[in-house]
């Protein structure tokens, strides 16, 4: 039979571990950003639009320029249904999109790319953290 004292180290571990993760805030989630205004927001959909119907058609890699596609699609619906945190999402899904394209076609579609970024900049400053 296992003698108590053998566990109290382990019981001992294991608490110290759970005390550590309560403390932890980078694990817990923030609170959802904040969309600016209507009139604000509306005034940057037909650059996104444009992005994702006229830019991204004609990118050379054409498998990461339909999901960036996609995803712009995507980032507009969030923006006007003003879900900020889906299009805070969606955002983080684009930049990670681009970051991942192709090294050989990144530079026949850098300006295309710099295009989206800059739609994907415009697109960012519409939402903000909340005060805490």
């Amino acid at each position: 039979m296992r003698s108590n004292r053998s566990q109290r180290p382990f019981a001992a571990l294991l608490l110290a571990a759970g005390l550590s993760a309560c403390d932890s805030h980078s694990t817990l989630p923030g609170p959802p950003p904040v969309l600016a205004p209507p009139p604000e927001v509306e005034v940057y959909l037909p650059s996104i639009a444009d992005a994702g119907e006229r830019i991204t058609p004609g990118l050379s890699d054409t498998k990461t320029g339909a999901k960036i596609g996609a995803e712009l699609t995507l980032l507009d619906r969030h923006l006007r249904q003003r879900d900020a945190a889906r299009a805070r999402n969606a955002l983080q899904s684009l930049r990670d999109l681009i970051a991942q394209y192709a090294p050989a076609a990144r530079v026949p579609d850098g300006a295309e790319l710099s295009a989206i970024e800059l739609v994907l900049d415009a697109a960012q400053s519409l939402l903000s953290e909340p005060a805490r």
